[in-house]
């Protein structure tokens, strides 16, 4: 098993169970297994419901909210990604036949030429649909330099 070490901001290791300054808040609705970033208990009229809160008094128990925090998110990006793919794929699979078709066809080398710059855009435009994002919380991202 690994340790995990906590750093403070002078680069000093803290212990597991160090007090964090400003406390974080969560809520989870344990039966859908959600979690949404929370707000002080001065705000407890905006809980949704069937939610519950979530006090982080120390930095372990923050690092491991957020991470599955994060990791909620990483999965509904990929959802997302899916269900655009369903429908953006086949559009694109069709273009990119006709340009096929089209280059092949294609009488002078200039025809050609913008063809296969169409092919290139629409390739350049595909990857740039699959950008990976990360998140996290600001807390973690002003203590990691980001």
């Amino acid at each position: 098993m690994t340790e995990i070490v906590l750093t403070d901001a002078t680069g000093r290791v803290t212990p597991r169970n160090a007090q964090m300054a400003t406390k974080i808040y969560f809520w989870h609705n344990p039966r859908t297994d959600h979690i949404l970033q929370g707000a002080p208990p001065q705000f407890d009229s905006m809980i949704p419901p069937g939610y519950q809160r979530i006090t982080c008094n120390h930095a372990h128990e923050a690092e491991t909210w957020s991470g599955r925090l994060c990791a909620q998110d990483k999965r509904i990006a990929e959802m997302t990604d899916y269900e655009r793919e369903e429908i953006e794929g086949p559009m694109r699979a069709d273009l990119r036949r006709e340009l096929r078709t089209k280059i092949h066809q294609a009488r002078n080398g200039i025809n050609r030429m913008l063809l296969e710059r169409a092919m290139r855009e629409l390739d350049k435009a595909e990857a740039k649909g699959k950008t990976v994002r990360e998140s996290y919380l600001h807390v973690e991202g002003f203590e990691h330099g980001k």
